[in-house]
């Protein structure tokens, strides 16, 4: 998901539809990786940003470093059965292939994007260089007190076809209370406090997550009618409708950075899509298997 500094609009809000789960390990700070869209954007995106929960911009409408994120959203399946790659596909090499189109092509995303860090995409919107990044929604607030509430959105990812969203990965921090502790009835009342109805307000307020708590949605209702806070409403839809959850039966690690080398020997080496992807396959597996 991304961050988007636009002019003020009013769009409008959609609900937050987010049920309370208490699992054994405890997610307590959920956030979504959107669009942040600056005004700037307006030319870029040629008037199609659209309400919270959809962005009606198309493909060439990519943020500054989309081409590392896109194709692991747009794979599906992006893992097989036996927790192997499956990008080296046909629809992976399109995504992937479309991606660093908008750097070697289209033109909007510079080529530095390829080698930039996250700190790197939040220093360049905040002094103006970038019209829309790749962010998480707990930066939101922070970049907000930068440059104005009125200077930054949030929307989920664009669709090829403009239609709906691409999804998007919906990533979180856990919390759980180890079963040798000492101390495990203790460490267990501070789990309840961080999963709370008071922790879970200060979260939101505070610390711009997603709530986990139906009533907390009820009870700050107020909170998220204000335009600061549309973002988390937007991410939370996001979440909620346009997410994709990592798979934890097997070990991904490093799944990003295999994917951000495949972008970059595309775009800086001028290696075949379908070839990057295969090597990227082959890395991670080496690494994972």
């Amino acid at each position: 998901m991304a961050y988007v500094k636009t002019q003020k609009d009013h769009r409008r809000r959609q609900d937050i539809r987010q049920e309370t789960s208490r699992p054994a390990l405890f997610e307590i700070n959920r956030r979504g990786f959107l669009q942040y869209v600056g005004a700037g954007a307006a030319a870029l995106a040629a008037g199609t940003l659209s309400p919270i929960g959809r962005a009606a911009a198309g493909p060439g409408n990519a943020p500054a470093n989309m081409p590392v994120n896109a194709p692991a959203a747009n794979l599906g399946a992006w893992v097989n059965p036996d927790g192997t790659p499956a990008w080296a596909t046909e629809a992976g090499v399109a995504a992937l292939t479309e991606m660093t189109s908008y750097v070697s092509d289209a033109g909007p995303t510079p080529p530095a994007a390829v080698n930039y860090s996250a700190e790197d995409l939040y220093e360049q919107f905040a002094a103006g260089r970038m019209a829309m990044i790749t962010g998480a929604s707990v930066r939101v607030s922070t970049m907000q007190q930068q440059v104005g509430v009125e200077n930054v959105g949030f929307m989920l990812w664009p669709s090829s076809d403009g239609e709906s969203n691409a999804p998007s990965a919906a990533l979180g921090w856990g919390v759980g209370v180890w079963s040798g502790s000492e101390v495990a009835a203790s460490a267990g009342k501070f789990v309840d406090y961080m999963t709370g109805p008071e922790a879970d307000a200060l979260w939101v307020e505070v610390g711009g997550q997603i709530p986990m708590r139906q009533s907390t949605i009820e009870a700050m209702a107020d909170f998220f009618s204000q335009p600061a806070s549309e973002y988390v409403v937007a991410a939370a839809n996001g979440i909620t409708h346009n997410s994709w959850v990592a798979p934890i039966a097997f070990p991904i690690g490093g799944y990003r950075q295999d994917l951000n080398q495949a972008a970059q020997d595309v775009v800086l080496n001028g290696v075949d899509p379908a070839k990057a992807l295969e090597d990227a396959e082959a890395d991670f597996i080496r690494r994972n298997q």
